[in-house]
């Protein structure tokens, strides 16, 4: 059985795990947000000086593929992996041994708190919304045409 200074060092890289993933799924959202805000300023560009609507839709095709890319990645690789980091920390870590440290249930108390935010709702269902809002912003121009 491990000592309460072993499992803490263990905690201890659990947590730089998870906020490793964290970190990479904040960066790839704000590279995300950078790419559909040049969308937004190109398209407004392109609305001023561009002759024949078909044009300006053709622009929004590449964005929408790079913004699927964005959402894949996000959702099927660094939110699965940080989704792992987090439940490996709170099952094998913090549910175990909560009774002894009971200061090591910060992923416990991270998870509690986020659910309990305005939307009410886990960090899957934020996910999808944060990129279905992206997608209707790359559509817009599409259901302005109709």
């Amino acid at each position: 059985m491990a000592t309460n200074a072993e499992i803490i060092d263990i905690w201890k890289k659990v947590v730089e795990v998870q906020k490793h993933f964290n970190d990479i799924c904040i960066r790839l959202r704000a590279i995300a947000i950078t790419v559909i805000t040049a969308f937004i300023a190109a398209l407004s560009y392109a609305f001023l000086n561009i002759q024949f609507i078909d044009e300006f839709i053709i622009l929004t095709i590449p964005v929408f593929i790079a913004w699927m890319a964005f959402y894949i990645m996000d959702l099927f690789w660094y939110h699965k992996l940080l989704y792992g980091a987090v439940m490996h920390g709170i099952e094998n870590i913090e549910e175990k041994h909560k009774e002894a440290l009971p200061e090591i249930c910060l992923a416990t108390s991270i998870r509690d708190e986020a659910y309990n935010s305005i939307l009410k709702s886990k960090a899957s269902f934020k996910l999808h919304l944060f990129y279905f809002l992206g997608f209707f912003i790359i559509l817009l121009p599409w259901l302005w045409t109709l």
